[in-house]
């Protein structure tokens, strides 16, 4: 598309004698443009890729955490019910 631009310019100054500044050339612009959108959605492919794998890794942690605290429960209100027992049958109950 600038190409064509570029042609039309020059076939303008040409036919009518007009010097105009030249037409800079894109091209370099747009591969700016292009690398510098390469690298944002690396950037956020990488920061996704870690918070994914943070989430995981707290959820894996949470996990163990509410299972060791329903063990330490269990074990708990095991020791208990064996000492009220215990009491009981010290009482004859």
């Amino acid at each position: 598309m600038w190409q064509a631009l570029r042609d039309m310019v020059n076939s303008a100054k040409e036919s009518l004698g007009i010097e105009l500044p030249a037409v800079p050339d894109t091209a370099a612009g747009t591969d700016v443009v292009n690398n510098a959108g390469d690298q944002a959605g690396e950037a956020v492919t990488t920061a996704t890729d870690t918070a994914t794998s943070a989430a995981s890794d707290a959820a894996g942690v949470a996990g163990d955490a509410v299972s060791g605290a329903s063990d330490a429960v269990t074990t708990a209100g095991e020791q208990l019910t064996n000492k009220v027992s215990d009491l009981l049958s010290r009482f004859g109950g």
